[in-house]
């Protein structure tokens, strides 16, 4: 069992914190892509246009979208509940403000709030960090990167899309306790 240590991270941060509804779902995804087989001139391998350094360019609609889905998965929680649950969900939603892909061949390196290394279309790897475990697994759908992390009690599904400068990245989150799934979008411009 390949084992890999990360710090915490866009996509280990909501990995498992025992009672807590935030600690069901596992954090900002990684999982383990399979490279697209892009090809420049002379038949040489060009950088997929997710590889890059990228700073976070979340708007204001993208952020309140983001409490909103946060709001209305604990609307029907016990009031008691409500504002720890809600700051939980907050913390682990809340995107690094920057990060960096890397992908060379079947190889990924994702870094944000922590750094992660996986085998595009490999099987799911165990990774740890301060609140627990995950198995994480990534993959590449034509130009998409997708990271699965699955925790005991929820998961987490992130898709980065690269336009250019600008980096989409959509997150759903499920959890064991959530009575729906927490999904949102956010936006990186490439860094200089």
């Amino acid at each position: 069992m390949h084992i890999a240590r990360c710090l915490p991270i866009f996509a280990l941060s909501a990995a498992l914190s025992v009672g807590s509804v935030a600690a069901q779902v596992p954090p900002e995804g990684v999982s383990a892509p399979r490279a697209s087989a892009h090809r420049g001139t002379d038949d040489q391998p060009v950088e997929p246009a997710l590889s890059g350094r990228w700073r976070l360019a979340e708007t204001a609609d993208e952020e309140q979208e983001r409490l909103r889905a946060v709001d209305r998965a604990i609307q029907r929680f016990p009031s008691l509940v409500q504002s720890r649950a809600r700051v939980r969900l907050v913390e682990r939603t809340s995107p690094p403000p920057a990060l960096e892909i890397e992908i060379e061949g079947t190889r990924l390196l994702l870094s944000g709030d922590g750094r992660v290394e996986l085998d595009l279309g490999g099987p799911p790897v165990e990774v740890s960090g301060e609140r627990g475990k995950a198995r994480m697994s990534a993959r590449m759908e034509q130009d998409s990167l997708e990271i699965k992390a699955q925790g005991g009690r929820g998961g987490r599904t992130t898709t980065y899309d690269a336009d250019g400068d600008r980096l989409t990245v959509r997150t759903h989150l499920r959890g064991e306790r959530l009575p729906e799934a927490v999904s949102y979008t956010t936006t990186y411009a490439r860094s200089r």
